[in-house]
């Protein structure tokens, strides 16, 4: 085929498959002239220069294939991550919360313990030592809370990082997979970093 195409043969030096067949000049010219050797030629040549156009048809519709998946998948993964990003939030908001109406609830049971307990003058001393040692065991409680909240902070922090490393890898990871595909990476790029922006004004929202 090289040698009957005078050497018009162009091939993807990336992957060494052919791209492109291109018709030798001598094909064009006038077919009264040529010899029937030459038409021979020419015949060979359509012939499979139409199975080569074909071939090519299927790999283009199996390559927008491809891609299409991927861009579901992307779009997938993404929201997937959204939402486990706006439930970790929650879950450590609403946890935050709950510790603090806890501690809350209990110095306002303590504060009109206290009060109750003063308006009797012959147990005033021991009331005062009762509500001493209730303040102890408030005390070691609050301390306990904060040292529990202060540790569940930390996890957030860290779990956060991560979550910041993990963003910063998968866009990496985006532009990577999609650099042969310089038509679809601005497109599926914006829809990355929306994602952010999303997040962000959900938890606006649950604040």
């Amino acid at each position: 085929l090289k040698q009957m195409m005078g050497g018009k043969l162009e091939v993807n030096k990336a992957d060494g498959k052919m791209t492109e067949m291109v018709m030798p000049e001598w094909m064009a010219g006038d077919r009264k002239a040529m010899t029937e050797e030459q038409i021979k030629q020419i015949k060979e040549f359509e012939s499979k220069l139409k199975a080569f156009n074909e071939e090519m048809d299927k790999q283009r519709k199996s390559l927008e294939a491809e891609l299409k998946k991927l861009k579901a998948d992307a779009k997938e993964a993404v929201e997937a991550y959204d939402r486990n990003l706006a439930a970790f939030f929650h879950t450590t908001q609403m946890r935050a919360q709950a510790n603090f109406y806890e501690l809350e609830t209990q110095i306002i049971h303590l504060g009109i313990s206290l009060e109750q307990q003063l308006e009797s003058e012959e147990e005033h001393e021991k009331q005062l030592v009762g509500e001493l040692e209730s303040l102890k065991v408030v005390k070691g409680k609050s301390a306990a809370a904060l040292s529990e909240f202060s540790r569940e902070v930390a996890a957030f922090k860290d779990q956060y990082d991560m979550l910041v490393a993990d963003d910063k890898a998968m866009e990496k990871s985006f532009k990577r997979n999609f650099a042969e595909c310089e038509e679809y990476v601005d497109v599926l790029y914006r829809l990355f970093k929306r994602r952010s922006k999303r997040t962000k004004e959900e938890e606006k929202k649950e604040e």
